[in-house]
């Protein structure tokens, strides 16, 4: 864990670096706690995709699966999360007893199948639309780049 970590780091210290120097040529402190932010946001979203990555390995490898489901192909899934916008890829297996396709890792994980929000922002945007529209509590939810419609939101009166 600690080598993606690192490497993810060493991809994006520069956010890190340009936030020190502007405090060092005088800014104040909201630009290196802003770099901070934007920095732990491209942490915890490269982080989240390579545990993604790692489970789907172990799943493939897994020799239980491998009796029950066979690998069909690679589809990609956007998530958005506290921490932005995230991509990864999953493999769909074909249940050699139902011939269904699935998608084991998005069971693991706990995902629907057209999940495209994290349930925990979704709950706190919904929270925060019962005083103003889902575009503005999207924004305060974590997803100042990402707007928002009801409709992306199903279940929202419940």
């Amino acid at each position: 864990m600690y080598s993606i970590i690192q490497k993810i780091y060493e991809k994006n210290n520069k956010i890190l670096k340009e936030g020190l120097k502007n405090v060092l040529n005088g800014a104040d402190v909201s630009s290196l706690t802003g770099a901070i932010k934007d920095f732990t946001d491209i942490l915890g979203k490269e982080l989240f995709s390579e545990i993604v990555t790692q489970i789907e390995n172990l799943v493939f490898d897994d020799a239980k699966r491998k009796n029950q489901y066979e690998s069909v192909r690679f589809a990609e899934k956007s998530l958005i999360t506290k921490n932005g916008k995230t991509k990864f890829e999953r493999r769909y297996y074909k249940d050699n007893e139902t011939g269904e396709n699935v998608c084991l890792t998005d069971k693991i994980l706990g995902l629907e199948k057209v999940e495209r929000i994290d349930k925990k922002v979704k709950a706190e945007v919904i929270r925060k639309a019962n005083d103003q529209s889902y575009n503005k509590s999207g924004s305060l939810t974590y997803l100042v780049t990402i707007p928002l419609r009801q409709a992306s939101l199903p279940n929202a009166d419940t």
